[in-house]
């Protein structure tokens, strides 16, 4: 992710507003969203490689487009091809992974070796941030066109994935009635799956929702632009470190009482970081990254443990659907707060949005005694 340390700043120099730089984003929200649990079934059925495939080879094309766009109109068709595109690997990389380990009879590993893979992720985000941010000294687009050739190499590794053993593919009632029925169990029928869909949804979209304030608050408060780029790294260092940790919280504390923690002190820095529009402040965001490395691989395990195999990369598509949905609807409304009053408002605003949302999965996953 080259471009991600520049991009607000790069949408701004296009002329968008905070409003249309959250919306443009939840319009990709939206895409994925239309696409996610049909893709997510089409994973389930003709297996993952293939789907990360399409997927990886939709996203170079949607890049290609965005590296020469101007404007909001041009930049939203780009962002549409990239929402299809994550769609189709939104998913099936998580499930792709644990059918691995259940053929290898290592599926217990699964929360350490998934903090692992998003460490990976993050430490090699963080080094492209740094190169991104002295790219953007150039120009604010060079790190969009380099992004563009730099994600082509996902192609090639995505073609030499191996696909496990199949064991239910084929579901003779068709698409539509196996993803309603995989929805119906996620959301209806699963008590504890469904309030751990909901939460995931609702903390992802708090500490989602805050990426597009970073590079606005650091501009503000005058950090210089050839450090976004480090700063950039060393966030997404801090997500990756504390993924590959994770999974020894969960052996000392129970999962109930480690989700009610990253919701106090994910609402705590929303808080602090209105409170505090200070340079220093900048080193609040880093509390949310840390969230962010440790939410994902718990939350995923806690899920999976709970899923059948044939529906993991369905179920798994509806949470990031649940939570691409409320990005849709509330970040945009925060970008709005933002441009019309002040990021200071629109974080405090935030935080009480967050703070009712996520309180309500609790105690609706303490009434189900997942613990």
């Amino acid at each position: 992710m080259v471009m991600l340390p520049i991009l607000v700043l790069f949408y701004q120099e296009q002329g968008l507003s905070m409003f249309q730089v959250v919306s443009l984003q939840a319009i990709f929200s939206v895409t994925v969203l239309i696409t996610e649990i049909p893709s997510g079934y089409l994973a389930d059925v003709i297996g993952r490689k293939k789907s990360l495939v399409l997927g990886t080879i939709l996203a170079s094309i949607g890049l290609g487009i965005y590296s020469i766009a101007n404007g909001f109109t041009e930049l939203l068709f780009a962002e549409i091809i990239l929402g299809i595109g994550a769609g189709f690997t939104s998913g099936a990389d998580s499930a792709l992974l644990y059918d691995s380990l259940l053929e290898l009879k290592k599926e217990e590993n699964y929360q350490q070796i998934y903090g692992k893979y998003m460490a990976m992720g993050n430490f090699a985000e963080g080094i492209a941030s740094i190169l991104g941010g002295f790219l953007a000294l150039i120009s604010l687009r060079t790190p969009v066109i380099a992004q563009a050739c730099v994600y082509l190499l996902a192609i090639p590794v995505a073609l030499s994935l191996k696909e496990p053993a199949k064991k239910v593919y084929h579901i003779a009632e068709g698409n539509l009635k196996e993803i309603l029925d995989a929805a119906k169990y996620a959301l209806i029928e699963n008590k504890e799956v469904k309030w751990l869909v909901l939460f995931g949804a609702f903390i992802g979209t708090s500490t989602f929702t805050i990426v597009w304030f970073i590079q606005p608050y650091w501009k503000a408060t005058g950090v210089p632009l050839e450090y976004f780029g480090i700063l950039w790294a060393l966030l997404q260092f801090t997500t990756g470190g504390f993924s590959i940790i994770a999974h020894k919280f969960s052996k000392k504390i129970k999962l109930i009482h480690i989700l009610a923690l990253l919701v106090v002190i994910d609402i705590a820095a929303y808080i602090a970081i209105g409170y505090f529009q200070v340079l220093w402040g900048a080193l609040i965001f880093f509390i949310f990254y840390m969230v962010r490395g440790i939410k994902t691989p718990i939350i995923d395990d806690a899920m999976n443990k709970r899923i059948p195999s044939h529906r993991r990369a369905t179920i798994l598509s509806i949470q990031s659907l649940c939570m691409r949905l409320s990005f849709a609807i509330i970040g945009p409304f925060i970008g709005w707060i933002a441009d019309v009053y002040t990021m200071s408002q629109a974080f405090y605003i935030a935080a009480a949005i967050f703070l009712v949302m996520m309180s309500i999965t609790l105690i609706g996953l303490k009434k189900n005694k997942v613990v």
